[in-house]
């Protein structure tokens, strides 16, 4: 998934597993906030059952009483292993609950989720909401709906360094937009 989150150009989390990166990412956000940081960092554990994800009742009221007393000036920075959009759902490669969050978060001006869940590089843009998925670095699925249902790509030997990556996040104080950077395992 991602790989490195870096603020204002130095490596803040270094994340080997998604269970690292909520680690990583939660310690982060306490100490970038304690010093006064500028970016709001969330990090969701969205259930998974084979259907659609849920973030759930109790992560929602979370995310509502935490961002009730933010500036709407506040960019927010969501991670979410599956897509807070709905990416496929067919596939189960979208969070049925996703819009109520997305409602919460819409007064920002710039909201950035990033998520992996599906093994590739897509992106969206809605209003102020950048979407932005990644890479993996486990195994390639195929895109949406060109296979009977998503799970790992068998690709010959020679091609599957091509198809997995990582993907370096970085957050320059000052600046609107995160630099999201995909960069595949072998170029």
């Amino acid at each position: 998934m991602f790989d490195r989150l870096c603020l204002d150009q130095q490596p803040a989390a270094i994340v080997a597993s998604l269970d690292g990166a909520l680690q990583a990412l939660c310690e982060v956000t306490a100490l970038y906030d304690g010093r006064g940081f500028q970016c709001w960092l969330l990090v969701f554990d969205g259930n998974w059952a084979g259907g659609l994800g849920n973030l759930g009742h109790e992560q929602l009221e979370w995310l509502e009483d935490d961002l009730e007393g933010r500036a709407a000036s506040t960019p927010i920075v969501v991670f979410a292993h599956i897509p807070l959009w709905s990416v496929y759902p067919d596939w189960g490669w979208g969070t049925e609950d996703a819009a109520q969050a997305l409602g919460y978060l819409k007064r920002f001006g710039s909201v950035t989720v990033l998520n992996g869940h599906i093994h590739q590089i897509m992106q969206k843009v809605e209003g102020n909401v950048t979407f932005h998925t990644a890479m993996s670095t486990a195994f390639p699925q195929p895109a949406p709906g060109t296979a009977p249902s998503p799970g790992p790509l068998k690709v010959p030997n020679e091609k599957l360094r091509s198809l997995l990556g990582i993907t370096d996040v970085t957050f320059k104080r000052g600046q609107q937009r995160l630099a999201v950077i995909d960069k595949p395992l072998q170029g």
